[in-house]
């Protein structure tokens, strides 16, 4: 992909984000276009209770947060994050919107890569490579296992480095 045409796209993502924002609950962070906005697809119970074990260190890095939720997958209501369900009308808006997000299903990992989602997930699925800083290659920030605080710290590395433009383009030009 070129230069101008990643450029291109980033810019979309910005616009995404700013639609976005009227989707979120009045109690969350706001959309601010120099805070990565993190998803975090749930598609089990099992995934929600990941989640919900990470929520807190989550919202204490002051990140936008949404959480994308499968039907049947039920969610308390003072979740303190923004929930949207797969089958609700603003789902790919803000899937598009969305900096990374943390995928535990192939599907999942290639829904981001296609939406230029930086995905953060379990080391086991194929098309993601781990980000390396010193060589600049890696288009995924990887975690050993389904882990509080192994996903955790594969968000604090991605939200550190996208704090830095030339790196974060490399990472989602990256298709590996």
């Amino acid at each position: 992909m070129s230069v101008k045409r990643l450029d291109a796209k980033l810019d979309q993502k910005k616009i995404a984000k700013q639609h976005a924002a009227n989707f979120t609950t009045a109690d969350t962070v706001p959309f601010l276009s120099d805070l990565p906005l993190v998803g975090f697809r749930a598609e089990t119970e099992s995934d929600l209770g990941l989640f919900v074990a990470m929520r807190d260190g989550m919202i204490a890095m002051k990140t936008p947060i949404v959480l994308f939720v499968r039907s049947g997958v039920k969610v308390q209501a003072d979740i303190g994050v923004t929930v949207v369900r797969d089958g609700d009308t603003h789902y790919s808006e803000m899937w598009r919107a969305c900096d990374m997000v943390f995928c535990l299903s192939q599907e999942a990992v290639e829904e981001a890569l296609d939406a230029m989602v930086v995905p953060l997930a379990p080391k086991k699925m194929s098309h993601i490579q781990n980000y390396d800083p010193n060589r600049e290659k890696g288009n995924a920030f990887v975690f050993e296992k389904l882990h509080p605080w192994l996903m955790f710290a594969a968000m604090v590395r991605a939200c550190e480095t996208y704090r830095f433009p030339f790196d974060w383009k490399c990472i989602v030009r990256s298709r590996v």
